[in-house]
């Protein structure tokens, strides 16, 4: 028989009507499915789905995307069988177009629900190449991000080196985590320039300055240690600024400048009653 049935879809919602028409109506049908899942209307989609297969019967040509648009679905949605509907995508249409999307999106599942082991695992078997540009920079940023958790640092940072300096809405992040293995690792030179890139950027502004004074005292460079803290004089919404001060302290302590660093010693033990004993036995000694 070649009529059949056809959607119409009105006020946000979906309506099934008996028509005459054409065999193409299916195509044209899933066209509006295909729409829903674009702009990325999950909660339409899934009746959108069942409609269309109860429609036109589970053997149309359709039919591995719409059990990709049902994957999806559940793991946007945050549904509990999430992780095995993505699953069985993968394994009952391994040769689908969709496949390497149902991989990341399995991935940055399990991601989302911090199993940081198990999601690097599967992130490390992604075919980049595979993935949309965005999509390739977010799975980096999750697999370094997952390796940082798991204290592999040289793995997370060759991985955050690809997403950083990018256009990325992950480039920023990348950068600081960048930014503070270097530093944690000896990579001083390196972790300067990645930390002065993210402190032009406004939601790293209030964190970064302590690791940037960090960097200058590792290498022993007490002016470049005093010139940062003084510029950062008023600056009252950065973070750990005690012990930036502290830092700059030791500085002039080091270079036995004694009046400022009992100053900077008095503003780091104010409202303190016991202190590290190192710094309280300078602070006496200035």
């Amino acid at each position: 028989m070649r009529f059949i049935a056809t959607f119409y879809f009105l006020l946000g919602g979906w309506v099934l009507a008996q028509e005459t028409i054409p065999q193409r109506s299916q195509a044209q049908a899933f066209n509006v499915v295909l729409s829903l899942y674009n702009d990325e209307n999950f909660h339409a989609l899934v009746p959108a789905v069942h409609t269309f297969t109860k429609t036109f019967g589970t053997n149309s040509a359709y039919q591995s995307e719409l059990k990709y648009f049902e994957a999806i679905c559940t793991s946007r949605l945050n549904q509990k069988d999430a992780e095995q509907s993505l699953s069985r995508f993968i394994e009952q249409y391994p040769n689908s177009s969709r496949t390497a999307t149902a991989q990341f999106e399995l991935a940055a599942l399990l991601y989302r629900n911090k199993n940081y082991q198990r999601a690097s695992e599967q992130l490390s078997k992604l075919d980049f190449s595979k993935l949309s540009k965005a999509q390739s920079l977010e799975a980096r940023f999750n697999l370094g991000y997952s390796y940082f958790n798991l204290k592999k640092l040289p793995e997370a940072l060759d991985q955050l080196n690809f997403v950083k300096g990018s256009e990325s809405s992950f480039g920023p992040a990348a950068g600081y985590y960048a930014g503070y293995i270097e530093l944690s690792t000896g990579a001083y030179e390196s972790a300067l320039r990645d930390l002065q890139q993210i402190e032009k950027q406004a939601s790293y502004s209030a964190v970064v300055p302590y690791l940037i004074a960090q960097v200058y005292q590792k290498e022993n460079k007490d002016d470049e240690v005093i010139r940062y803290v003084a510029s950062l004089a008023g600056r009252t919404e950065i973070q750990n600024l005690e012990e930036i001060n502290l830092l700059a302290a030791e500085a002039h302590f080091r270079k036995k400048n004694y009046q400022k660093a009992i100053e900077g010693y008095n503003e780091f033990l104010k409202g303190k009653s016991i202190g590290d004993r190192g710094v309280m036995l300078r602070a006496g000694f200035a």
